[in-house]
């Protein structure tokens, strides 16, 4: 398998291959992997609303080693 690696700017869809590469592989089946440079940081969720709604009946520590130790 033979790869290439370029920078290039989507437009309605469509990647332009840069002029080395516009007949490399002509008329083959490629894969093609898109990776963005930019990176949406995803906004934080508020969870004060749950705070206060369940009532522990033990250390969740406690718990959750009870939990592991019931798989062994």
């Amino acid at each position: 398998m033979q790869t290439i690696k370029f920078d290039a700017e989507l437009h309605n869809g469509t990647v332009r291959l840069p002029h080395p590469y516009r007949s490399w592989q002509e008329g083959k089946k490629v894969s093609v992997i898109l990776s963005s440079q930019e990176y949406d940081m995803p906004h934080p969720t508020d969870l004060s609303r749950h705070e206060g709604l369940i009532t522990l009946n033990e250390e969740p520590a406690d718990f959750q080693r009870k939990m592991r130790n019931e798989w062994t």
